[in-house]
């Protein structure tokens, strides 16, 4: 007698095997055929990237930096394997294409890579601002006098000229050397001379972060706080933990730095505004005007 049953659980058994034996075959036919047609765009002359667009450059020579930017693609170590669209995808930003691209044109703050389908792949820089003018000093300036409570704090610093200027860089917001310059260009923006003997390299910082943000800071407030903007700075061995910013009229302005920034700062601008009240004849009263606790007059 036949186990009916059985029979049932069979044939359930090879539908089973039979549908899974299908679904199967089929995701492998769609595998092969993913393939070819991975295969096919990879291949295709038409979704080939062809060309290399640079936008954003102010200063910047964009064809050389087009040329470069060409090089660095065709380069497999910088993750520019292909030149096809739909591999680009997997780079969307290359892993040292920036940097090596900083590296070669230092005015470059930023790159940002975009693929336009199917051809072109679009570079997007950021240029360096200039915030202040540094230059190396060659002579170093003589040891200031010690200052007393009743005499003249007769400092005595180099003038706010340029005949005693080595080299000079662009330097941005992060203190950046980005681009040789001319001492003229003090004319345009704030110059910052250092006398400490140290060189630059574009590309790399000139100073400590500090150091350039505690200069910016006074030459954004000076019109405001002290009533005059500041002609030039100073960076001398001399004063280590100080820096001196050169007013109009001969004036010079000793500046700690680090902690007690902040509250000379503020030190500053009530001893211009109290004792200088607007009048600005009165600056000529001072050699410098030298913020601790005291002020030291002429």
């Amino acid at each position: 007698m036949v186990n009916k049953s059985r029979v049932a659980g069979m044939v359930r058994g090879a539908t089973k095997k039979s549908r899974f034996g299908r679904w199967l075959a089929g995701a492998l036919a769609a595998l092969i055929a993913l393939a070819g047609v991975s295969v096919w765009l990879l291949r295709a002359k038409t979704f080939e990237l062809q060309e290399f667009t640079v936008a954003g450059t102010r200063n910047l020579d964009r064809t050389l930096v087009q040329h470069a930017f060409g090089e660095l693609y065709s380069q497999r170590k910088f993750g520019f394997s292909n030149r096809n669209f739909f591999l680009s995808l997997l780079w969307p930003r290359p892993r040292n294409a920036e940097a090596a691209l900083k590296n070669q044109f230092p005015e470059i703050a930023s790159a940002a890579f975009t693929t336009l389908f199917p051809h072109t792949r679009i570079l997007t820089l950021t240029e360096r601002t200039q915030a202040l003018l540094w230059c190396r000093a060659q002579r170093p300036p003589i040891p200031p006098a010690e200052p007393t409570a009743t005499t003249t704090a007769a400092l005595a610093l180099p003038a706010t000229g340029t005949e005693d200027i080595a080299a000079c860089a662009s330097v941005d917001q992060e203190g950046i050397a980005f681009r040789p310059a001319l001492a003229s260009q003090g004319a345009l923006v704030v110059v910052a001379k250092d006398y400490r003997g140290q060189t630059w390299q574009l590309g790399k910082p000139v100073a400590d972060q500090q150091l350039i943000h505690e200069l910016l800071s006074i030459n954004a407030a000076a019109p405001q706080e002290f009533g005059f903007p500041v002609a030039a700075f100073a960076v001398v061995p001399e004063l280590a933990d100080s820096f001196v910013g050169y007013g109009p009229s001969g004036i010079r302005i000793i500046v700690p730095r680090g902690e007690l920034f902040g509250r000379q700062l503020a030190n500053l601008g009530r001893f211009f505004k109290q004792e200088i009240r607007g009048d600005f004849s009165k600056i000529q009263e001072y050699v410098d005007a030298r913020i601790e606790n005291r002020v030291y007059y002429k």
